[in-house]
């Protein structure tokens, strides 16, 4: 469990990495650029927190992100569990709009959600956001 903390991340670090060298030798408009994973119209890097009831069924939409280089972008969602609160469950985890199930007997914890969103430029390269659910 302890590697997957790093290793959950290797194919977008090391393609972040390749992109970098590639920005060394290309012009602006040759080389590929991260995507921005944008919650509602925040395309920022915080991490935002939002409330949420236990029982409730929440949508968090990344709708408006968006590739700078044109390319194509795919969504992935999923929940940190690690540091979550238990029973949570996921709809349309590939989609920009997701939906949260929020557990039952959940008040006074959280959860993490992740976003992961992907370009199919070449190397492909990934943004990241977080949505800490603070649970009411």
């Amino acid at each position: 469990m302890r590697k997957w903390t790093v290793a959950r991340y290797r194919e977008a670090y090391q393609n972040d990495f390749a992109a970098r060298m590639r920005w060394c030798r290309l012009s602006y408009d040759e080389a590929n650029h991260n995507p921005v994973a944008a919650i509602g119209k925040d395309t920022s890097r915080d991490i935002l927190k939002m409330k949420a009831k236990q029982g409730q069924k929440l949508e968090v939409d990344a709708s408006e992100s968006y590739d700078p280089d044109g390319d194509k972008i795919r969504y992935n969602w999923w929940i940190y569990n690690e540091i979550s609160a238990a029973g949570a469950g996921l709809e349309n985890s590939d989609q920009a709009v997701v939906r949260v199930q929020i557990p039952e007997s959940s008040a006074g914890k959280e959860i993490h959600l992740i976003l992961e969103v992907t370009d199919d430029g070449t190397p492909q390269l990934t943004s990241y956001r977080r949505v800490v659910l603070q649970i009411r």
